[in-house]
């Protein structure tokens, strides 16, 4: 079970910082930060702490090459999640509906190794949190008509075409959803949508800075 923000700080109390920012990438003094008092990891951070005490600090030699894992690499062996270099909002059509599009090479990274995809995020509606420029990986929910997680990030597709990544809330009534933003600022506003015009969704599993 993933664990929450707080309860991962919990855990870095106790933990050696330096050995924690060899194995995830994640700097020693953010992480001396939230212990402080001083925020709490976000999406990204969450995701590499819960795959780093998951794995757990006391592995064997398999375990230490998990943990390596835990920071991003590409191949061409199929190890991992296929990277398409195309924008979701604008191409991302061309991944989804033809099979003839081959990826360019695929990303190995333990914590979103179960996503579907990798592809490219362009504005800045959701940043800082998913930033334009950054890659996420998002995964195909097929039951997203029975039920969507409240206060999550999805990826999602419209039946005329419109494409896009935000958080769900709950809608004016139980035929729509709200659309909202991360970015506070600038013209970023809730939307309603109604559930009828979407086609399908995707769960954003978690959004890197390129590295390639």
């Amino acid at each position: 079970m993933e664990k929450e923000p707080a309860e991962l700080v919990l855990l870095l109390r106790d933990s050696n910082i330096k050995e924690v920012e060899r194995a995830t990438g994640i700097p020693a003094d953010r992480m001396y930060k939230w212990i402080k008092g001083k925020g709490t990891p976000k999406l990204l951070d969450s995701q590499k702490l819960n795959t780093y005490f998951r794995i757990g600090t006391n592995s064997n030699d398999k375990g230490n090459s998990q943990l390596e894992k835990i920071n991003p690499s590409i191949n061409k062996e199929e190890k991992g999640v296929p990277y398409f270099d195309i924008d979701f909002v604008g191409g991302f059509d061309l991944v989804f509906n033809n099979n003839q599009v081959s990826p360019s090479f695929y990303i190995d990274f333990l914590p979103f190794n179960d996503a579907d995809y990798w592809v490219n995020v362009s504005g800045k509606s959701m940043g800082p949190l998913i930033a334009h420029g950054d890659i996420v990986a998002l995964k195909q929910v097929h039951d997203w008509k029975r039920f969507l997680l409240e206060g999550e990030i999805y990826a999602i597709i419209t039946d005329n075409g419109f494409r896009t990544i935000k958080m769900i809330g709950k809608g004016e009534d139980n035929d729509h959803y709200t659309l909202i933003p991360y970015n506070k600022g600038g013209d970023y506003a809730t939307q309603p949508i109604p559930k009828e015009v979407i086609t399908h969704v995707f769960r954003v599993k978690g959004a890197i800075k390129k590295f390639f």
